[in-house]
């Protein structure tokens, strides 16, 4: 553990974004996470490490992830990071303006799989307004402690569009630095989709049988 410099830390395999076509977090809710305490326990350890990294999931669904900030800001590191999707706007720009003040170097990954069109495509409608506020609600908090990256998962569906996101992001003054290739066959991640796709039509279908209860329901009250 002494020559280990990089922590990477799954804080989290739960999420809150609806259904992502490369990642399967969505499909059921796992239990068991180390508690606060459990990894404190782990990381007051004689260790090396000069960087955490928190991804998930989604690591702001952890009700004590402001809890890991503090204690890991006392811990002369030289940086934290943490990968969100963007959807808990309120939460990570509490969280972001606490570690700007902090003596340690924070930098807040937002994740997109492409521009509106295609990052909707591959996460869920209106995924990308969403996250674009919060990213535009983070620009004016950074400073020499606090920065924002962009991360993004290359696939066969939006690997044309790389250099049009790096434009996009470029005029906010961002780059894309953390890349993620699945090392998934394509029949597995083609499988994946397939999935997704009937889970979308089902709950749609359910949507629709609700609506028509209700309506039911409401013609019998009348």
């Amino acid at each position: 553990m002494n020559d280990m410099k990089t922590l990477q830390y799954m804080i989290t395999e739960n999420c809150n974004s609806p259904m992502c076509r490369h990642c399967m977090l969505w499909v059921k809710k796992v239990h068991g996470e180390l508690t606060f305490d459990e990894f404190k326990q782990f990381f007051d350890n004689p260790h090396n490490f000069k960087h955490v990294d928190m991804t998930g999931g989604e690591p702001f669904l952890r009700d004590d992830i402001n809890q890991f900030f503090e204690y890991l800001s006392k811990k002369q590191l030289d940086k934290i990071s943490v990968t969100t999707n963007g959807i808990f706007t309120d939460r990570i720009v509490q969280a972001a303006q606490t570690s700007k003040d902090s003596d340690s170097k924070y930098k807040f990954f937002l994740s997109f799989d492409g521009l509106e069109q295609h990052n909707d495509y591959m996460r869920s409608r209106g995924a990308f307004k969403v996250s674009m506020n919060t990213l535009e609600s983070l620009l004016p908090l950074q400073n020499d402690k606090f920065k924002i990256g962009i991360s993004t998962t290359i696939n066969d569906y939006n690997a044309a569009i790389f250099p049009a996101m790096q434009t996009f992001f470029g005029q906010y003054g961002l780059e894309l630095k953390s890349i993620n290739i699945p090392i998934l066959p394509k029949p597995t991640q083609q499988k994946i989709a397939e999935l997704v796709k009937k889970s979308h039509e089902a709950r749609k279908k359910a949507k629709e049988l609700l609506e028509e209860a209700k309506r039911k329901v409401e013609e019998l009250i009348e």
